[in-house]
């Protein structure tokens, strides 16, 4: 009987870590998939001008957090894993979705970020009742607002409800 618990405590031991980087490497495919549907819509939205609208129905974050920074016009996602997926430091790029990892204060901890940047592109208004950081499923709208920035940016609220 002894023998039996060392031999499945020696399996869950190593298998745990396993099962949680396979876990932590679906929520990062599924939120990659979601970050490209968020910036396929925006760039009809750019597209097609003044007045353009789009939702996201339903907008699921699972795990994690999604942040709209509209100070510095970006969307970000970050999620703590133990899991050391990339480099940290590295920045792996697929279309405009940015990967990368840091470091937390705890050992063997990572914060996993994805971003999307519109800094040059548009000017995010958030339109939330709700605060950042965003956990849960939301109705997210996307809208061109018919105005424009300083800059000549157009202006896109986004709603989150």
């Amino acid at each position: 009987m002894g023998l039996g618990v060392v031999v499945i405590s020696l399996i869950l031991g190593a298998g745990l870590p396993l099962i949680d980087k396979i876990r932590d490497r679906n929520t990062i495919i599924q939120t990659k998939n979601l970050f490209f549907t968020l910036n396929l819509n925006i760039d009809e939205i750019l597209d097609s001008g003044p007045g353009a609208r789009r939702a996201l129905e339903p907008f699921e974050v699972s795990h994690g957090e999604f942040i709209v920074d509209d100070g510095q016009d970006i969307f970000l996602w970050r999620m703590k894993t133990k899991s050391q997926i990339i480099d940290v430091g590295y920045t792996s790029k697929e279309g405009n979705v940015e990967m990368f990892l840091e470091e937390t204060k705890v050992k063997d901890e990572y914060l996993i970020n994805l971003r999307l940047d519109y800094n040059q592109k548009a000017d995010l208004v958030l339109d939330s009742k709700y605060g950042n950081p965003f956990v849960g499923s939301y109705r997210f709208f996307i809208e061109h607002t018919g105005q424009y920035s300083a800059d000549g940016k157009p202006q896109l609220k986004i709603s989150i409800i």
